[in-house]
């Protein structure tokens, strides 16, 4: 309902105009799919906008469909809305369907028929003819309009957020609004608040080089047969997607959604009449029905085809079978996520299966993470993590890199730069694109800098609860290769990349939460050094067991390098406040309190790190061992405490010998790993000759 009489007085008074707007401009084909019409349909909607008092400005990318940018100024506020609309449409396929042309708008029973006059054709109409309406009432919009209408959304927008990076000021506004609304069965208008996202793909299956006769069907494979087949694999006879790891992380409805839902009217009761459908999928309620319509993800079969298919009969074995799919995507529900420095392309993160049963793979990294995030849940504890991670960059390219063996590569500074202005400012070019892309892509960048080795950065990642984290670790790893590939660099994680330069670390901050992760278990005002009971007995469980479990925070033989006296990396297995020559510095206060463990290096696996110290904490916290005071000194030079294993044989035999490792981890996820360990160890000592050898035996021999 529109508040200004005056202004709702204009747009009745106007309605038949306004309504043969949306016939013109649902007249005019506009099938983003075929790339038909869509240069005409920018054309109109460029002069609809000019109609009302707007200016114009038509945006066009190579390839890309037109992008119609309007503006309407106002002298009544500073604020700047952006109303987002699109003018392509979907085929109107299959047209013996339609009692109307597509193109032809009709009105029949006081709703007007025609392609796109729903989707989004008369959403934008509405857009423009509201704001005339405004404008004709009151001289000038309430505040500045943009407008931005697109040509290819419902071919998944491929080109919007280049036109968007490409014209920045043109789209800066204070909100953006895409509103979808319909009217429901009482005459109540619906405004969604949300979408659901989708993911759309073809499927074909080659099994032939060519169509065969179908008298060859008893020898020759069936590409149909194929994809049935296939398809019955993505979904149930229950309607339950069987995709591993589907529903992991779909985001339950709360009470309050729940109430809201029940109260609201639906269409899902009107489906079944205007689908002809006898009962709902699943067989599921009407109340079923309702949630899933807004809160449940989904699987379609858009179109599927293969052989022949028009009229008559033809008996043809078909070498090809394909399948048009789309999935519907609702909040948390997978770690989908695009990356920004690689067009239209996604990544998701997935669980390894068994291929005989519906059950993780206990060996599987993520899945040993999960079963010790599994175990503080039962002791009543959450966590969440934060990575920092040290890396090298060089200005020789991958390929270039590859061929000189690693050897005498061009480091990114020149001199040593650990937090230096003018240095950090010279490397920005390339870690505000790392930065960028990271957060753009849900990875949260908290802090980076340029590091004390030659070329070595640190970009710090905000802390999350434990998996999403080591999920983000991994992503970002991966990010940054990939991000210094495409800029001629090549970036380096290895632990120790030189002996002439510090090693790169992978500091593990956590902390401990509550059953909810609500509250924080660390701080503790009346006890030593505010560290609580739990936060006490949990540091004394990862003191206790840091040298056994080394191998999980430190896997390759290189990684050993890393730990050199007064280098930034420890040797001593001890914890202090703010002390950086522990193994273990105890940073922040109150809520922030948390433990940074400094032994792992950029090179270990972060779903192990974290598996190793949750379980060593929690063997703490069970058996009541308390951390002691604080180390105070130079940790390096103290002879009384415990060290790291100095190299990856020591470690493997203390990680064989584990008791902890055996419990905490199972004995088969044990033998598992530990074989693992013990076969990189015996490839470095038995099928590896290196350069040292060469200098030191090749002549002197």
């Amino acid at each position: 309902m529109v508040r200004d009489k005056k202004v709702a007085d204009y747009i009745h008074e106007n309605q038949g105009r306004f309504i043969q707007d949306v016939v013109r401009l649902a007249s005019q084909p506009s099938v983003s799919a075929r790339k038909e019409g869509i240069a005409e349909s920018a054309a109109l909607v460029k002069s609809m906008i000019e109609e009302i008092g707007g200016t114009t400005k038509v945006l066009q990318l190579p390839g890309a469909a037109p992008l119609v940018y309007g503006e309407l100024k106002s002298n009544r506020s500073p604020k700047t809305v952006l109303f987002y609309n699109h003018y392509d449409v979907q085929p109107e396929v299959p047209l013996e369907l339609w009692k109307s042309p597509p193109f032809k708008p009709e009105v029949r029973g006081g709703r007007l028929y025609g392609r796109g006059v729903s989707d989004d054709k008369g959403e934008l109409v509405a857009r423009l003819k509201l704001i005339e309406a405004y404008v004709k009432v009151n001289g000038e919009p309430p505040c500045n309009v943009k407008f931005c209408f697109e040509g290819e959304e419902e071919v998944g927008s491929p080109h919007l957020e280049e036109y968007v990076n490409k014209n920045p000021d043109l789209f800066k506004s204070d909100p953006v609004i895409w509103e979808y609304g319909k009217i429901g069965a009482d005459g109540t208008p619906v405004v969604g608040l949300g979408v659901k996202g989708m993911i759309y793909l073809e499927l074909t299956v080659r099994a032939l080089s060519q169509d065969a006769h179908s008298m060859y069907a008893a020898a020759l494979p069936s590409a149909a047969w194929r994809l049935t087949r296939l398809l019955g694999l993505i979904k149930d006879s229950h309607e339950r997607i069987l995709i591993p790891g589907w529903y992991d992380k779909v985001k339950d409805l709360a009470e309050d959604e729940l109430k809201l839902l029940d109260e609201q009217p639906s269409e899902a009761s009107e489906l079944l009449t205007t689908y002809g459908s006898k009962e709902f999928a699943g067989g599921m309620s009407v109340a079923q029905a309702k949630k899933s319509l807004v809160a449940r993800p989904t699987a379609n079969i858009a179109g599927i085809w293969a052989g022949y298919t028009g009229p008559g009969s033809k008996t043809v074995l078909p070498a090809e079978a394909h399948c048009k799919m789309d999935f519907r995507l609702v909040p948390d529900m997978s770690t989908l996520r695009t990356l920004p420095w690689l067009p239209a392309t996604a990544v998701v993160i997935c669980d390894a299966y068994r291929e005989d049963a519906d059950e993780l793979v206990e060996v599987a990294p993520r899945t040993i993470l999960r079963r010790q995030i599994e175990a503080g849940k039962a002791a009543g504890v959450t966590f969440k993590f934060a990575s920092e991670l040290e890396f090298y960059l060089y200005r020789n390219a991958p390929a270039d890199a590859w061929q000189r063996q690693y050897q005498g590569l061009e480091p990114l500074s020149y001199y040593r730069s650990d937090y230096h202005i003018l240095q950090s400012t010279k490397d920005d070019w390339i870690i505000a694109k790392i930065r960028n892309g990271m957060n753009a892509a849900g990875i949260e960048v908290e802090f980076s800098k340029s590091e004390w080795g030659l070329g070595q950065q640190e970009v710090n990642l905000r802390y999350t609860h434990t998996l999403e984290m080591a999920d983000r670790h991994l992503l970002y790893k991966n990010g940054v290769k990939e991000i210094a590939a495409l800029n001629g660099l090549t970036a380096t994680f290895m632990a120790k990349p030189s002996m002439d330069d510090i090693g790169s670390s992978f500091h593990a901050h956590v902390s401990l939460w509550d059953e909810a992760g609500e509250r924080s278990l660390m701080h503790d005002a009346q006890s030593p050094n505010h560290m609580s009971e739990v936060f006490r007995t949990f540091l004394g469980g990862l003191l206790e067991n840091s040298r056994q479990l080394a191998w999980m925070a430190a896997p390759n033989v290189n990684s050993y390098k890393r730990f050199q006296s007064s280098s930034f990396a420890p040797t001593a297995i001890a914890w202090g406040e703010d002390n950086r020559t522990c193994g273990f510095r105890v940073v922040g206060e109150h809520e922030s309190l948390r433990v940074e463990n400094r032994i792992p290096g950029a090179d270990a696996n972060p779903y192990l790190v974290y598996a190793s110290m949750i379980m060593a904490g929690l063997y703490g916290m069970r058996e009541k061992i308390d951390s002691g005071p604080a180390h105070t000194g130079n940790a390096y030079e103290d002879r009384a405490l415990a060290t790291i294993p100095e190299t990856l044989h020591d470690a493997v035999e203390a990680f064989e010998r584990s008791p902890l490792a055996v419990a905490g981890l199972g004995a088969d996820v044990h033998a598992h790993l530990a074989n693992f360990a013990r076969q990189e160890l015996l490839a470095f000592e038995r099928e590896t000759v290196t350069d040292w050898e060469r200098v030191r035996y090749f002549e002197r021999a």
